[in-house]
């Protein structure tokens, strides 16, 4: 196999799964679009999490909802927890360290929406966060890759699982904005319409 054919079929690997996704995961979507909308008009708010580099996605899924995704709007309730250490000189001792549980139990109210991404599903502060989710009433939205790992062994049949069907990593992670962006865009279409 040449180059060029390599990437011939690194496209059409990541299309097959855009594909399978969008067959798969619609109705699901539509269900944690509709909850987050329910979760905004009622005064709560939406906090995601993930740990790094997977972080970086949930940072942009809430500046665009505290923002604007493509169309101009009022903000929206949305915070990204922080898997960061302090930086140095900040005394935050070893209990102090940020996991998610932690700052959900300082945060969360009854009625929040919690997305926890994981593309493993094995990430333990992801886990955790879910667990600590439940405990306060939360709706979850788990964003996984197909097999769901630990995280998929705590979900509620109530919460939303959103199981991308692709086994490797990368076309997980690729997937997972395209998962986010159909979340911005829905909200947008039901706070604005349909008017670009």
């Amino acid at each position: 196999m040449d180059l060029e054919a390599r990437i011939h079929e690194q496209f059409g690997e990541h299309g097959t799964a855009l594909l399978a996704s969008s067959l798969a995961l619609a109705v699901p979507i539509a269900r944690a679009a509709e909850w987050m909308v329910e979760a905004l008009s009622d005064d709560r708010k939406i906090i995601a999490c993930a740990n790094a580099p997977a972080d970086a996605e949930c940072e942009r899924f809430v500046s665009a909802l505290l923002g604007r995704f493509e169309r101009e709007r009022l903000a929206l309730a949305a915070i990204s927890l922080s898997a960061r250490r302090p930086p140095p000189g900040v005394n935050a001792g070893s209990d102090m360290l940020p996991h998610f549980a932690r700052q959900i139990e300082g945060i969360a109210r009854p009625g929040d929406v919690l997305v926890a991404l994981s593309a493993s599903g094995n990430c333990q502060n992801v886990v955790d966060a879910v667990i600590a989710a439940h405990e306060r009433d939360m709706r979850v939205v788990a964003i996984t890759g197909q097999s769901g790992g630990a995280l998929a062994a705590e979900l509620f049949d109530s919460d939303v699982h959103l199981a991308i069907p692709a086994e490797r990593l990368i076309v997980v992670q690729a997937i997972e904005r395209v998962v986010f962006n159909c979340l911005c865009d829905a909200m947008d279409w039901n706070f604005l319409g349909d008017e670009a």
